[in-house]
C-alpha cells in the first residue's frame, strides 16, 4: 500500500502552503509573511507571527531552514498538519492546511488592478519589491519601544488611531518589548496596504489598532 500511494504521488506537483518563515534564536520559527493566493491566507487559519513547533508531528525545534522548507512542501492537494504558538498562549494551536500552488489572477482582475495602481500614480514592479510601514517612529526607552514620531501621509498619521507617546506593546501577536531594533522593524514591514495588529498602550489602557502599511520605507 505504501509503494502505491507514494508512486501516486510522484505523479503529483510539488506545492506549498503559500506563506515565509524566519528562524529564530529559541531554535524554532515564526511566520514572516502570508502570501496572496497560498494556502495559508486563503485557509485564514495561519498569522503572520504565529511561531512554527511540529510540521505532520516533526518538532522544528533545530530544524535548518531547508529542512522546514523541505518538510512544508508536498503534493499538490495533500494536507499539512501544523503545531503553532500564536501570542502569548503556552498551549499549541493544530491547524490543517491543504498545500496549493499559488492561485493565478484572471487576466480580466489582472489588468483592473493594474490600472487601479495606474491611477494612484504606482508601478506594478515596484509594489511587489517595495516595503510599506506605518509611519512612525520608536524609541527604546527602559526596554519599551515607545512612538516618538509620526510621519505625515502614513497609517498613524491618517487614522488618528496612533498616538506619540503610545508604548509598543506587540505587532500581530508578537510581543515588542526589549525586541532589538532590526526585529521590531521587521515587524512593522511588509508589503503595501497589508494588513497587521498594532497592541499599545496609552495612558494605562491597552489599545488594539487594526492597521494597514501605507507608508513607502
Amino acid at each position: 500500500v505504501q509503494s502505491a500511494i507514494s508512486q501516486g504521488e510522484k505523479g503529483r506537483r510539488q506545492a506549498g502552503l503559500g506563506f515565509k518563515f524566519r528562524r529564530l534564536k529559541t531554535g524554532l520559527f515564526d511566520v514572516r509573511e502570508l502570501k496572496a493566493g497560498g494556502a495559508a491566507m486563503s485557509s485564514k487559519l495561519l498569522r503572520v507571527g504565529d511561531r512554527i513547533v511540529e510540521v505532520d508531528g516533526t518538532s522544528c525545534k533545530g530544524l535548518s531552514s531547508q529542512r522546514l522548507g523541505a518538510l512544508l512542501l508536498g503534493p499538490q492537494g495533500s494536507e499539512c498538519v501544523l503545531k503553532i504558538h500564536r501570542g502569548t498562549s503556552s498551549e499549541p494551536t493544530t491547524i490543517t492546511l491543504t498545500r496549493q500552488l499559488k492561485q493565478k489572477q484572471p487576466k480580466g482582475a489582472a489588468a483592473s488592478e493594474e490600472g487601479e495602481r495606474r491611477a494612484r500614480g504606482e508601478a506594478a514592479a515596484s509594489t511587489e519589491k517595495r516595503h510599506a510601514g506605518l509611519g512612525f517612529t520608536c524609541k527604546q526607552r527602559g526596554g519599551v519601544w515607545m512612538v516618538s514620531r509620526i510621519k505625515d501621509g502614513g497609517f498613524a498619521a491618517t487614522s488618528g488611531t496612533i498616538l506619540v507617546g503610545d508604548a509598543l506593546n506587540a505587532v500581530d501577536g508578537v510581543r515588542c518589548t526589549s525586541l532589538p531594533a532590526p526585529e521590531l522593524i521587521a515587524l512593522l514591514r511588509g508589503r503595501p496596504r497589508s494588513a497587521c495588529t498594532v497592541e499599545l498602550t496609552r495612558g494605562g489602557k491597552t489599545i488594539t489598532v487594526q492597521a494597514e502599511r501605507n507608508f513607502e520605507s
